[in-house]
């Protein structure tokens, strides 16, 4: 598990503490770079599509991104909370 009281965490302790592979942080932090940029650019985009991909680095250790904790337990990834899933089958009455 990722360490909350660590100073930063790579995306390594990112995937860690989300339960997800490696690969789906670095598509998180792809997205919300590309976002940030259209936003820049004067692209209308909305804080809800924003908040779709990984906030941006608080630091850079020589080309090794990295977050404090606060910045990622307080983000809410893509695909949490939307819509609940399939419904369970209620058994049939006789």
């Amino acid at each position: 598990m990722a360490d909350l009281d660590a100073e930063y965490w790579t995306m390594d302790d990112i995937a860690d503490y989300l339960g997800v592979k490696l690969r789906s942080v670095h598509t998180y932090r792809h997205r919300g770079s590309q976002l940030r940029e259209r936003a820049a650019a004067g692209e209308d985009i909305t804080p809800d599509q924003l908040a779709a991909g990984l906030p941006a680095e608080d630091k850079m250790i020589g080309r090794t991104p990295v977050w404090q904790p606060a910045t990622i337990t307080s983000w809410k990834r893509p695909g949490q909370g939307a819509g609940g899933g399939r419904p369970p089958k209620t058994p049939e009455r006789p």
